[in-house]
């Protein structure tokens, strides 16, 4: 649970902290779509409020999502869901 928490605050903050330059590389543009940038645009944040209140808002609805989980027994769901939720929908989208 706590690597959960952890680790998906500490990679956005990875990918907040490199350069504009590469941050460029990784947003979406419609007239060079790639499936790096299909897929990074949703992790990737140029602005420090924004990326605060997003990570504030994961960890927030992450752990009573993760207790109630536990709590009845349905960790493969959970970690379904939060496959679906980092992998599958930022492509979807």
């Amino acid at each position: 649970m706590f690597l959960l928490v952890v680790l998906v605050p500490a990679m956005l903050l990875m990918l907040f902290l490199l350069p504009i330059s590469e941050k460029n590389q990784l947003i979406l543009h419609k007239d060079t779509p790639s499936l790096l940038s299909l897929f990074a645009n949703h992790f990737t944040h140029l602005e420090a409020e924004h990326f605060m209140w997003n990570v504030i808002f994961y960890i927030i609805l992450v752990i009573p999502i993760y207790i109630l989980n536990f709590r009845a027994t349905q960790m493969e769901k959970f970690y379904l869901t939060m496959f679906l939720f980092f992998i599958l929908l930022p492509v979807l989208i």
